[in-house]
């Protein structure tokens, strides 16, 4: 994973409020929630897809935490999204101090 540098997106998208999420201000002003967690499983895409209407790979990233369905559906629609596109997504490091325990890979 690459984390020596430091990086800025235009907004970082989490799946779900699982936990705080302040750290991940460091790399972004706008941190935006796709799903709540209380949604009904057969409402997801639509709501995911709603949620991910402004979602851009070139300029945004993606933190995948949250119920697994939530997640699936997520990865799929960004999927759609993005075509052949590469996404950058955030994995989460209590190790890793200097870049707010987050390290950052695009897929």
């Amino acid at each position: 994973m690459e984390n020596k540098k430091h990086y800025h997106f235009r907004k970082v998208w989490v799946v779900m409020p699982t936990h705080n999420f302040n750290n991940l201000k460091e790399f972004t002003q706008d941190i935006c929630f796709i799903a709540t967690g209380y949604e009904e499983v057969s409402d997801l895409s639509a709501i995911v897809l709603n949620s991910l209407k402004d979602f851009d790979p070139n300029q945004d990233a993606l933190v995948c935490v949250g119920k697994v369905n939530t997640v699936f559906v997520t990865g799929r629609i960004v999927q759609q999204i993005a075509g052949d596109r590469p996404v950058w997504i955030g994995v989460y490091n209590k190790e890793d101090g200097d870049l707010g325990n987050y390290q950052w890979v695009q897929l």
